[in-house]
């Protein structure tokens, strides 16, 4: 069935007024939901003081449909902070452990280092293992934050290098709301949602909102959980509207009321990011586009993204909110500074044989390459030390990502075979030549069945690196492995202490010491890694 595109315009515009959202926008929003590329889609745009909403796709979404907006999250825990260092609750340069009795922190962590993205904390705490991995955060509790603070040694100094850390934004709502004795949410509507009159923004969803939360989906398009947090809420955990978030967005161009100071000030402490040109205020992007500077950030649940900025004269805002978890950002900046155009590929299906044809291990870098599969009707990829991502054609040789703003584009030599591939991301082209041997196909390999008692053996968690943990389990009689911060992978056993796995080119042998299981060994990229069993 034919995906019905609904249009709605919510506030600011009529038949004869000039839209605040360009024709170009509109329709580059229209065929991207045609295309299949989102379910449903809410663009919200503010210009001179003139607002107006369009939503399209399934549900007729407007104006007060309620998506997770995910990490857009850390620009509110952002606010909490500069709203409580003017109120004189705190101070930037305060220890983070002073505001947390009985946690162990390194007392060189600011609360400038956790909102600046430069605490020299990982993305996620190594100690994440969640019980459910389409809801990864919501088992997540303090004693859990504790426990992995109280172990973590440092790899860098606070303040001097840029790394995004859910864990640190996380942390510093958890401090935000330690020191002003009451949780999370309430701390949320108290400050800012109420004085803002942001009435469809909350954490916990009231009985009537549901009926307006979209349903997510995943990046195949299948349905999606929504995601809950419990210790790291202050890093993912709102949901709102893209009119609530225009309200947001307007409040920061132009700061008035009671959190005017607040507002004024996220943008006034800045560090150097990883990207040229870029710097980070506090939570906020701020970087030139099209001859403006752009102050701005994006956010991704397991079903949803968002989009919200700003031109920092404060003459253009910009929100975008979907159901689906694909990075809206390329439509956001087109919104934002309308000259950036952006066009969202259709997808294609390729056969099987065009499909193998790809498969293969592609060198990008000396200690990172890309490991092309063929799995189901299409391929997955996977970089070095990260989860395996579906990839998807829009013409031959040429494929796209949807959960991140990256395509592929493969190189044939003289004789047609696949021998290259072209990483595009970031405005850069990174050339891959395709490695002799490629990738060994799990199917080449013979699994066997261990017994129970067997498998039990190898339960555990094993430490690969500093920070980085391998947590090994069994579930109806099959062993699973999941490396901090990814997914759970199914293993297969070739013998008694080898497996493989079927998503990406790796195997794992487990060491025993007087029969007991000892260690594991990761193989992946012509590297074998040590991991001692805690």
């Amino acid at each position: 069935m034919k995906r019905l595109i609904a249009i709605l315009t919510i506030i600011g515009c009529t038949a004869s007024a000039q839209p605040v959202i360009e024709e170009s926008i509109r329709l580059q929003a229209q065929a991207a939901v045609r295309n299949g590329a989102f379910p449903s889609l809410v663009i919200g745009v503010v210009q001179d003081g003139k607002s107006e909403i369009l939503g399209f796709g399934e549900g007729s979404p407007d104006g007060r449909t309620i998506f997770e907006i995910g990490s857009v999250t850390k620009t509110f825990t952002a606010l909490l902070l500069a709203d409580a260092v003017e109120r004189g609750v705190v101070k930037l340069d305060d220890p983070v452990a002073q505001l947390l009795p009985g946690f162990t922190i390194p007392k060189s962590i600011t609360l400038l280092d956790l909102a600046t993205q430069s605490s020299g904390l990982p993305r996620v705490p190594a100690n994440l293992l969640p019980k459910n991995a389409n809801d990864p955060y919501a088992d997540y509790k303090t004693a859990d934050l504790k426990e992995f603070l109280a172990s973590y040694q440092l790899q860098t100094v606070p303040g001097e290098h840029y790394e995004y850390s859910n864990l640190g934004f996380g942390l510093l709502g958890e401090a935000l709301a330690k020191k002003q004795a009451m949780p999370y949410a309430d701390l949320l509507r108290e400050r800012i949602t109420a004085p803002l009159k942001m009435t469809d923004t909350m954490i916990a969803l009231t009985p009537e909102a549901k009926g307006r939360f979209a349903q997510g989906h995943d990046a195949n398009g299948a349905a999606a959980s929504p995601w809950n947090f419990a210790a790291l809420a202050g890093c993912g955990a709102v949901r709102s509207t893209a009119s609530d978030l225009l309200l947001y967005v307007r409040a920061h161009m132009q700061p008035e009321g009671p959190l005017a100071k607040a507002l004024a000030s996220v943008t006034r402490s800045r560090r150097k990011t990883d990207r040229e040109n870029a710097t980070i205020g506090l939570a906020w992007q701020i970087e030139p586009r099209g001859g403006k500077t752009i102050v701005w950030h994006n956010g991704m649940t397991g079903g949803y993204a968002s989009f919200a900025g700003f031109t920092a004269d404060g003459k253009r805002g910009v929100v975008i909110l979907t159901n689906i978890s694909r990075d809206v950002a390329p439509l956001g900046f087109a919104a934002l500074v309308p000259q950036e155009q952006v066009k969202f590929p259709k997808e294609i299906s390729l056969d099987s044989k065009e499909l193998a044809s790809y498969a293969g291990r592609y060198r990008l870098a000396p200690s990172f390459a890309l490991d092309v599969k063929v799995e189901g009707n299409g391929l997955v990829v996977q970089a070095t030390g990260q989860p395996a991502i579906p990839v998807f054609a829009s013409a031959r040789d040429e494929f796209f990502y949807k959960v991140v703003d990256a395509q592929l584009s493969f190189k044939r030599d003289e004789h047609g075979q696949v021998n290259t591939v072209v990483l595009h991301q970031n405005g850069r082209d990174v050339p891959g030549p395709r490695e002799a041997g490629g990738v060994v196909k799990a199917t080449e390999r013979k699994e066997i069945a261990l017994d129970p008692d067997t498998l039990a053996g190898y339960v555990g968690r094993y430490e690969l690196a500093p920070g980085f943990i391998l947590a090994i389990t069994t579930e109806d009689g099959k062993l699973y492995a999941q490396a901090t911060g990814q997914q759970r992978l199914l293993l297969h056993a070739s013998a008694r202490d080898e497996f493989f796995l079927d998503v990406v080119d790796a195997q794992l042998s487990f060491i025993r010491e007087n029969g007991a299981v000892k260690a594991v060994v990761l193989h992946q990229n012509g590297h074998d890694v040590h991991g001692p069993k805690q």
